[in-house]
């Protein structure tokens, strides 16, 4: 693989949005000669390794709608080396359509991003304005996890951007404002 290539995996099953939020980061990370690989759990196939696959940042796509989805996030967490939880990876809780009932509580996945030392963004893939808005986040992400931020490292990243709302969502920001959501920025370290 050639080194200065940035990949990204991207895992969860079929109805994700994992496919969507792939071809928007593709179009978004040409400048950073970004390649994005999708899987739909954790173990990859074949042994091959994350290390050896030289991943630099780690997806988890989950349907709020599906509970099943909820069980192969949980499956796959528990393959990921440790060094990827802060800053390394990040839970994008899919929203599109209407949750049911059978659905996941968003409790309940806060309680495993906190447990795991993950953030969650929750995005309606299918809003044009919340699919850009997630992909620009996961952007500044994954280039604070490859290194092309000067000093800013994936756990400083992580630790300013958690938001002190805890129904915090794209979603949520947009329709309570009636515009898309503006993200805070880095603050220059000195």
């Amino acid at each position: 693989m050639n080194s200065s290539q940035t990949n990204v995996l991207l895992v969860g099953s079929e109805g994700t949005g994992k496919h969507v939020i792939s071809k928007c980061l593709i179009d978004m990370g040409k400048a950073i000669n970004l390649k994005v690989l999708t899987c739909t759990c954790l173990p990859l196939p074949d042994n091959r390794d994350l290390s050896d696959e030289n991943i630099h940042f780690v997806c988890f796509t989950m349907h709020m709608a599906n509970k099943d989805s909820m069980k192969g996030l949980v499956t796959s967490m528990g393959q990921l080396d440790v060094s990827y939880f802060i800053g390394k990876s990040i839970i994008v809780a899919n929203t599109k359509g209407q949750c049911t009932d059978e659905g996941v509580e968003r409790t309940q996945l806060k309680n495993l991003a906190t447990k795991c030392d993950i953030q969650v963004l929750f995005c309606d893939t299918e809003e044009q304005a919340e699919k850009i808005e997630l992909c620009r986040k996961l952007m500044r992400m994954i280039e604070c996890a490859v290194g092309w931020k000067k000093n800013a490292t994936p756990l400083l990243f992580d630790s300013v951007q958690v938001s002190t709302d805890p129904d915090y969502s794209l979603a949520t920001d947009r329709k309570s404002s009636g515009k898309t959501p503006q993200t805070p920025q880095l603050a220059s370290l000195q």
